[in-house]
């Protein structure tokens, strides 16, 4: 092989690495009139057992990111997607529950709209829940769905990422009318779960071992003179 085309192959691997690295840690947050369109990355190696009820769960930074803060009020709607970090995935067992949602700053019980979207590692859709309307506790917006509340849902499930997209009907507390979230949580429910997370090591034994095909190049090229 080539060792200046090696070299260059060397060059763009890294970028490209870079490059996914960066995206990933400043996944665009967009908050546009009435409708808020909001994307987030999690690390799903930090989801847990938190013992909290739940199969797994997790919440906040460091996993979510980028930071956010952003209002809604009675009929805005939040189109919401979290993907999971590149080469991560979440299987489930039976699953029973799940939710993706998020924290608000003000207590008051909300009536909302939506639907939930599991989705591959490209951020296709792979099952997507039917729409509900529901009325749910008082910190947080973003429904819960429960396995029967998808069409065809398998008993064994892998998706790399989840879409919620809901519009807040009614804030039931008196005065409220409209909330700032800053927070986010998925949660779930299965008989168990499996992730799959990339070593964190791969990238650089991979960026190792095309220098070793470097220093081959090189030496057969001085071989040959």
């Amino acid at each position: 092989m080539n060792a200046h085309l090696v070299l260059a192959t060397a060059a763009l691997l890294a970028s490209a690495l870079a490059t996914t690295a960066a995206g990933a840690a400043t996944a665009p947050t967009v908050a546009i009139g009435p409708t808020a369109t909001i994307h987030l990355t999690l690390n799903a190696a930090l989801i847990a057992d938190t013992g909290n009820g739940f199969t797994g769960s997790v919440q906040g930074a460091p996993a979510f990111a980028p930071p956010f803060s952003f209002s809604l009020a009675e009929g805005d709607t939040l189109d919401y997607t979290v993907q999971f970090l590149p080469g991560q995935s979440l299987t489930l067992v039976n699953p029973s529950l799940l939710w993706s949602l998020i924290f608000a700053d003000v207590s008051s019980d909300v009536t909302g709209t939506g639907r939930l979207q599991l989705l591959n590692s490209a951020g296709q859709a792979l099952y997507t829940s039917a729409t509900k309307t529901d009325t749910e506790g008082v910190a947080h917006f973003g429904q819960y769905f429960g396995a029967d509340e998808f069409a065809g849902l398998p008993s064994t499930i892998t998706f790399s990422g989840l879409r919620y997209v809901g519009t807040v009907v009614d804030y039931l507390e008196p005065g409220v009318t409209t909330r700032n979230y800053y927070d986010a949580n998925f949660s779930f429910g299965a008989d168990s779960f499996a992730l799959s997370v990339p070593e964190p090591g791969t990238s650089a034994l991979l960026l190792a071992g095309l220098g070793g095909v470097l220093w081959l190049a090189q030496r057969r090229g001085a071989a040959a003179v």
